[in-house]
């Protein structure tokens, strides 16, 4: 019977002393304390819902910004931001919209270095006054924000993957269009620039050219 008690005790402290260890080691359990097993259960199922929640939050992806045109202009493609930044000759603090105004040359590449590659034109509506644009070996696959930036004379996007050409439809005072290396099929919305005198759509998958036909101002046409 004495061993017996013995054997007991010996049994008895082993489970306690690896709750105690277990339950410290999932975030301080309290079964070294003598609290009972529903407790640490549910105090362990909360400190695994704790470390799940961390875990999703870290791996979510930042939240992307939008284009914004107010007092402050905001680009959410950060490559555009730094080009815009570098035309206006202005490193740091907010573009202003009196900033965006000013802007009549936008360029990304300077000298003989590797030109920034925008994938977003989001926020470049917020610069009415352009008249030049050149974005060279830049992913760009949407034009809708240069649809009403109807001042444009001169625009070239190169590298791209540019396939739909309809928000061009309203810049009617394009004289230079070069969109070189790009994924463009339909060239009809094209037809009604008539003010055309260069035109560059080298390395696309045009089959057909007719639409081209009537731009009867074209001086270089590749």
């Amino acid at each position: 019977m004495r061993y017996r008690f013995i054997l007991l005790g010996v049994v008895g402290f082993i489970l306690a002393s690896f709750c105690a260890t277990s339950c410290y080691r999932r975030c301080v359990c309290p079964c070294a304390e003598g609290a009972s097993p529903s407790a640490c259960t549910e105090k362990v199922h909360n400190a695994s819902l704790d470390e799940e929640a961390n875990a999703l939050e870290s791996s979510r992806p930042p939240v992307k910004r939008s284009a914004t045109c107010g007092d402050h202009i905001v680009f959410p493609d950060e490559e555009l931001e730094f080009v815009v930044r570098k035309n206006l000759k202005k490193a740091h603090g907010p573009i202003t919209a009196d900033d965006g105004a000013q802007l009549v040359h936008l360029v990304n590449k300077w000298n003989e270095g590797k030109p920034y590659a925008v994938s977003n034109l989001s926020g470049i509506e917020c610069l009415p006054s352009l008249e030049l644009v050149w974005l060279e070996e830049s992913p760009v696959v949407d034009l809708s924000p240069l649809v009403h930036l109807t001042k444009i004379t001169n625009l070239k996007i190169t590298g791209g993957r540019l396939h739909d050409l309809t928000p061009l439809l309203n810049l009617v005072g394009l004289k230079e269009l070069v969109l070189d290396d790009n994924n463009i099929s339909d060239v009809s919305p094209l037809a009604g620039l008539s003010n055309l005198k260069v035109l560059h759509l080298n390395q696309n998958r045009i089959t057909e050219a007719k639409p081209l036909s009537n731009l009867t101002q074209l001086e270089q046409k590749m």
